[in-house]
């Protein structure tokens, strides 16, 4: 095994009930460099974060490093089937930013965070390179 991620990433969407959600949008910004690095991240579900019925139990599992790539980001992909080597049940009382989780009511919601996101992104790239030594 590797390296753990302490992202919150796999409880949230371990946690989250996907088949009554009309709707999922994440996202994380990230501020400084390390070691002082801070990571901001977003949570939001097409319906209302505070019903239980927007949240289930489910499990996040460890997987042997053998055969992933890295894709993007933390992402990383394997082409072929895994079997995990641990598996650790969680539950709505497992993820810790619960409390922040926005609640979307429609598509409309959805396009507009996404596409407020992707302008502050430019305008971070753009304030980074202006930055830059030449």
């Amino acid at each position: 095994m590797t390296d753990a991620s302490t992202d919150p990433w796999p409880i949230f969407y371990a946690v989250v009930a996907r088949d009554r959600a009309k709707g999922i949008f994440t996202a994380c910004t990230h501020l400084g460099r390390p070691p002082r690095l801070r990571r901001f991240y977003m949570f939001a579900i097409g319906g209302n974060p505070s019903s239980p019925s927007s949240w289930t139990e489910g499990a996040v599992y460890a997987l042997p490093r053998d055969g992933f790539r890295r894709e993007w980001g933390h992402e990383w992909v394997n082409t072929q089937p895994v079997r995990s080597v641990l598996r650790i049940p969680v539950g709505i009382g497992d993820f810790p930013l619960l409390g922040s989780v926005v609640g979307l009511s429609g598509q409309d919601q959805f396009r507009r965070i996404s596409s407020q996101l992707r302008v502050a992104k430019r305008e971070r790239a753009a304030t980074e390179e202006s930055r830059t030594p030449d």
